[in-house]
């Protein structure tokens, strides 16, 4: 009898494609909450001291790459987990193409006054540089240096947060299309 190949060994793993997904799925839903949260209710300062951070951290540094791991895993999936995976692709594309769109709508209907509020004080400006200008300076006064600052920080900021909640809206869209397809 032949020794079965590596791939033929990586496809028996199939079967626990689902349950990594829904545990990776929820787990990180779980630490966003618990993440968000803490934000919510107590200073930077404080949560880094807590003893449940680094609990946070290393449950984040495995999840997060499992969750990128599970999207690209096609060994992992079987007929039935692939015809969803794909179902879920084509909604995420429609997504990541149109969200933007309707980002961009939202502020020209409503202004940029009603996103103030994910905006600490209501400034332009980040909360973490060392001399932030007065608030009453606009972007076009402020110093060269502060605002390309700003601007880098905010594009750092944008690419982690999209890199944070992409795995997860596909993952929610699977769920969805799994959940749908079972009834």
């Amino acid at each position: 009898m032949p020794k079965p190949t590596i791939m033929q060994r990586l496809r028996k793993l199939n079967r626990f494609y689902d349950p990594l997904v829904d545990a990776a799925f929820y787990l990180m839903i779980v630490l966003m909450l618990y993440s968000k949260g803490l934000q919510f209710l107590m200073p930077p300062e404080e949560i880094k001291a807590l003893p449940t951070s680094g609990i946070y951290v290393t449950l984040f540094l495995i999840t997060w790459p499992l969750l990128f791991l599970l999207v690209a895993a096609r060994f992992m999936r079987d007929e039935f987990a692939q015809k969803i995976w794909s179902k879920t692709a084509g909604t995420f594309t429609y997504f990541v193409v149109f969200f933007p769109l309707f980002f961009m709508l939202t502020i020209a209907a409503f202004g940029t006054d009603a996103f103030l509020w994910f905006e600490a004080g209501g400034t332009l400006f980040d909360d973490r540089l060392d001399t932030p200008p007065p608030p009453d300076v606009t972007f076009e006064q402020a110093p060269r240096e502060v605002t390309q600052f700003v601007m880098f920080y905010g594009l750092v900021e944008t690419i982690s947060q999209i890199a944070i909640w992409s795995p997860i809206i596909f993952f929610a869209i699977y769920k969805f299309y799994r959940w749908r397809d079972s009834r």
